[in-house]
């Protein structure tokens, strides 16, 4: 949906569809002691699990595009260059792992985890309204805010079985 917002065409908005669904593949390589800790994770178990997204690039280098495989590889990148896994920021970052940061972002936000609760949907909102254009992409986040505007984000909810705001 972010991506048809920005004018993508519906079949590169597919490839990013499907690199969406694949995203977090490289997590198998983490071990499951880290990925459902309880609390915070420290230093070295962060660094392992920052290491995820290289590694989910590399296994689906075999299976989506060139194009894709960036976007699964450089979707924890943020856009004042302090992500990971190449550090890079602004414009540099492929326009799909731009959408993918905050998809994620979002799906994490508004799920439940067990190191927190559920955001409602307006509070995932203002938190990335907050990181625009230091962890999220402006463009992005104002894809989001359309969306969110219409009401679609609020229809796709419904459709999930989530209850409203």
């Amino acid at each position: 949906m972010l991506a048809l917002e920005l004018g993508w065409s519906d079949e590169r908005a597919e490839s990013l569809r499907l690199a969406g669904l694949m995203h977090d593949v490289g997590k198998l390589a983490v071990p499951e002691a880290i990925l459902l800790k309880p609390g915070p994770l420290d230093t070295a178990e962060y660094e392992v699990v920052k290491q995820h997204a290289a590694r989910g690039a590399e296994i689906v280098s075999g299976v989506l595009s060139e194009e894709q495989v960036a976007w699964v590889r450089h979707h924890h990148e943020r856009w004042d260059g302090t992500g990971y896994p190449a550090g890079i920021g602004g414009e540099q970052i492929p326009d799909g792992a731009r959408l993918l940061a905050v998809a994620d972002a979002w799906d994490v936000m508004t799920g439940a985890r067990t190191y927190f609760p559920a955001l409602t949907r307006g509070d995932a909102f203002e938190e990335c309204r907050r990181w625009a254009g230091h962890q999220f992409a402006p463009e992005a986040v104002d894809a989001l805010a359309a969306l969110v505007r219409e009401g679609h984000v609020d229809r796709l909810a419904a459709a999930h079985g989530q209850p409203p705001d």
